[in-house]
């Protein structure tokens, strides 16, 4: 489906076999392909994931529901061209929950209590030719808080990352060492 954004606006996604889309050269319609299906080790397991959760969601009870709405209401996401939107309960379950799986944590039948991620004191990253380390120092932190550093190449509004492109770095609070 097609976003389309106030008049002479930005375009993006797919409408009647069209893709409108953009690049540095500026934006561009092709005619849409027919996605590959790779079936890669790593996408078999984050789909029995999203299938575990979604019959997780089922499980939880209906004042558990309600409170991942109440969440998802609290906290809006961005889509790919910058533009606000919220979730489901069952979208925010699914997706916090998977995030924590990946962390190689549990899944959590209620939703966060604080809103804000513990402040860092200092964080310092440097980069090798072939790794990248980073150092922080954080205020007091409970236990099971975990923060997450993404290294990313540059890029802006309609800007979709593609998994070469960025790497998922996991640093373990309250003080911790990457390399």
């Amino acid at each position: 489906m097609a976003k389309f954004l106030p008049l002479l606006g930005t375009m993006s996604g797919s409408v009647a076999g069209n893709t409108w889309s953009r690049n540095k050269g500026g934006l561009y319609v092709r005619r849409r392909s027919a996605p590959t299906n790779p079936t890669t080790v790593r996408q078999t397991a984050v789909r029995t994931v999203l299938s575990s959760l979604s019959t997780a969601w089922a499980g939880l009870t209906s004042t558990q529901k309600q409170q991942w709405r109440d969440w998802a209401s609290a906290h809006p996401s961005l889509d790919s061209l910058g533009q606000s939107f919220f979730l489901s309960g069952q979208q925010a379950y699914i997706a916090l929950n998977a995030r924590v799986i990946d962390f190689g944590g549990s899944a959590v039948a209620t939703p966060p209590i604080t809103n804000d991620p513990t402040s860092l004191l200092t964080f310092t990253a440097t980069a090798g030719a072939a790794t990248v380390s980073c150092a922080y120092t954080t205020t007091p932190t409970a236990a099971g808080i975990a923060v997450e550093v993404w290294q990313t190449l540059p890029g802006g509004l309609g800007y979709r990352e593609h998994d070469a492109a960025r790497q998922s770095l996991l640093v373990r609070m309250p003080r911790a060492e990457l390399r």
